[in-house]
């Protein structure tokens, strides 16, 4: 990860979604933001791998039908799903993007914003119970702890 530096100027407000009511919160308080400095906002939700598998015949005869989507096709938009139910609540003058990561969620958000310097993050609480966080772990407690980017958490 990449040191933070006190003078490093804000250039984006990223909303970690994850399809969650709380994130939708966090991506509501992150349009404001972005709005208010007149950044842009990019939504980013993490999606498991895709599975290497051959195509069967039964779906590739369904993708060769007239109006009927490729396995390809559903898989991305099933991907994009919670990012384009959170836009759907947020203002229309702000300049958005989505991102759709692939793996493990702490190990690929905290590659990805270390990428993206100038990041100020918004993201929601944990869902976990105590017993769940000390099992699993919790992604916002990990970013808030030990990102280099300046987390939000919003409860």
């Amino acid at each position: 990860m990449s040191d933070p530096t006190p003078e490093q100027p804000l250039t984006r407000v990223v909303a970690l979604i994850d399809g969650s009511h709380t994130a939708v919160r966090a991506a509501k308080k992150a349009a404001q933001v972005a709005k208010g400095l007149g950044l842009p906002l990019e939504l980013i939700t993490v999606a498991q791998p895709q599975a290497d598998s051959a195509r069967t015949d039964v779906a590739f005869f369904e993708s060769t039908l007239p109006g009927a989507q490729s396995e390809e096709q559903k898989l991305a938009r099933e991907r994009q799903a919670p990012l384009t139910a959170a836009a759907a609540e947020l203002p229309a003058d702000v300049a958005l993007t989505f991102t759709v990561l692939e793996g493990r969620p702490k190990e690929v958000l905290f590659a990805a914003l270390d990428a993206r310097p100038g990041a100020l993050v918004f993201m929601g609480r944990t869902g976990l119970n105590a017993i769940q966080r000390v099992l699993k772990g919790s992604v916002a407690t990990a970013l808030a702890t030990y990102s280099s980017r300046p987390v939000v958490i919003v409860p």
